[in-house]
């Protein structure tokens, strides 16, 4: 029965593509799924040959010029083998299911849509279109589908699509140009996706993608290059690791409300998110929950970094990830600044690979470039804590005196203090415990004579003038060893931070 009625649908087929009109095969059956098309017989059946005959022009001499073919909730038996044909019209099927699979290698078309369609794999490498390649709304395959070296003139669209070969490759697009943008809204997929060398010259889009392949790479992009924007947000899942190693984004690589999950926990080697030496404009990494599995930003580079502490990964590699500037450390008011240092030192410090003197250098450059010297004075004293010996008691010293350089100003609390400690110590001392010298002396004064011990650079007459004994001979020995080690540390303090800086 299946070919009883093939000349009445072909005639239907034929009258039609002349005007490029619809031929719907849906009426009289009441099963429009193409999953189930297997079972569609009688006036729903359409020969491969036929499709093929009149994409290629060898039925224009029967049937004149051909505008288009457009087919819907067609069974196509046969194999609908277009491999290095040149395609008269655009060929537009929806709602078809495919006995065989479906071959446009080396394919020159206007245009391709296959959208809701059922195909057991579909193999496009070298696939030249002029306009859009549609594989939307539910087009389905349980093979992978092959766009390898493949040059799509408008849109790929992938949006709703279910691409499932597990253990597989669910797309195969090495070297893949598509002239304008990728969609996969809600494309569910099993198995990988590659995209190795890939060349997307608008925006690239996987909002609400669901990519399942845990035992390995549920994205794989190297080196690709996206013009303007990446987006996978919206409900984006990935289990298996998403890896853009080497890419190149123009414009936004954005994470938000996005699960990322390697697929093996924290164990395995597999990463949540592999972006060593990518490159964006801008870089947004705000997922729905904490990734499962590390995020590499390797020697990454983008323009503006935006991240929220709240799902943070367990470990992230930031050697060599260089950023000009932060989402949240654009905020002028201290409080926000505060709690900013506080969350991005201890972001500092989930590096993978422990200390790096880079990843501190560069966030004080950052915080420094905004004007907020006070965040990169922080940073920058963390940076001597962390690469300083805790048992050296000259690194504290510095620390507690100076902040290794970059808080002169504490000297400045410590002159005071010790001052009005000799301040205090000598007032009570004189004139019991201080005698004058022999020699002319100016009045005694407690503050300048304190002054006089504690600073070895100054000379105000009364350290000269003034012997102290007892008890206030001591604390003028204390006050001295106090200040010249007080000079010592500023100037080991500053001139190590002059250095470094």
């Amino acid at each position: 029965m299946v070919h009883d009625q093939l000349p009445q649908t072909e005639n239907r087929i034929l009258s039609c593509a002349r005007s490029g009109e619809l031929v719907d095969l849906r009426f009289g059956g009441t099963e429009h799924d193409p999953v189930n098309g297997a079972s569609w017989d009688g006036i729903r059946v359409v020969s491969a040959d036929l499709l093929i005959e009149l994409l290629t022009g060898e039925r224009t001499p029967q049937v004149g010029h051909i505008r288009a073919i457009k087919i819907q909730g067609a069974r196509i038996i046969g194999s609908l083998d277009l491999e290095a044909h040149s395609l008269g019209c655009p060929l537009q099927l929806r709602g078809c299911y495919f006995d065989e699979p479906v071959n446009f290698d080396g394919t020159n078309a206007p245009s391709i849509r296959l959208s809701e369609c059922s195909v057991p794999a579909l193999s496009a490498d070298q696939l030249h279109t002029i306009g859009n390649l549609d594989l939307n709304d539910g087009f389905t395959t349980h093979g992978h589908v092959s766009l390898l070296g493949a040059h799509i003139g408008g849109n790929l669209n992938l949006a709703g699509a279910h691409l499932l070969n597990p253990g597989g490759y669910a797309m195969l697009a090495d070297g893949l140009t598509v002239d304008q943008s990728i969609f996969c809204q809600e494309l569910e997929t099993e198995g990988e996706i590659r995209l190795l060398g890939a060349h997307i010259k608008s925006t690239f889009e996987f909002n609400g993608a669901l990519l399942n392949n845990p035992d390995g790479h549920a994205l794989n992009a190297d080196r690709l290059t996206v013009d303007q924007s990446l987006f996978c947000r919206e409900g984006f899942k990935a289990q298996g690791e998403v890896r853009l190693l080497g890419a190149q984004i123009g414009d936004m690589l954005q994470f938000s409300e996005a699960t990322l999950n390697n697929g093996g926990g924290d164990d395995s080697d597999l990463l949540a998110l592999d972006l060593e030496g990518a490159k964006a404009g801008h870089l947004i990494l705000r997922p729905e929950c904490p990734p499962i599995g590390t995020i590499d930003l390797t020697n990454a580079r983008v323009g503006l970094f935006d991240d929220t502490s709240a799902t943070w990964p367990r470990s992230i590699r930031l050697r060599g990830f260089t950023y000009e500037t932060l989402e949240n450390s654009r905020g002028n008011t201290r409080k926000i600044e505060r709690q900013n240092i506080a969350e991005r030192l201890h972001w500092l410090q989930l590096n993978e690979d422990g200390y790096n003197p880079q990843i501190y250098d560069q966030l004080a450059a950052v915080y420094r470039s905004a004007g907020q010297t006070d965040a990169a004075r922080r940073v920058s004293v963390a940076k001597q804590l962390r690469s300083r010996s805790l048992f050296n008691p000259l690194n504290w010293l510095l620390y507690i005196t100076v902040g290794y350089g970059y808080r002169p100003w504490q000297a400045g609390y410590w002159l005071a203090a010790l001052t009005s400690l000799g301040w205090w110590i000598f007032t009570n001392a004189y004139p019991e415990h201080m005698t004058q010298a022999p020699s002319k002396a100016p009045v005694f004064n407690a503050a300048a004579y304190s002054l006089d011990v504690l600073l070895p650079v100054l000379d105000l007459g009364q350290e000269k003038a003034w012997i102290p004994h007892g008890p206030a001979q001591y604390w003028s020995w204390m006050l001295s060893v106090a200040g010249w080690v007080l000079t010592t540390a500023v100037v080991a303090g500053m001139t190590g931070a002059f250095k470094r800086e």
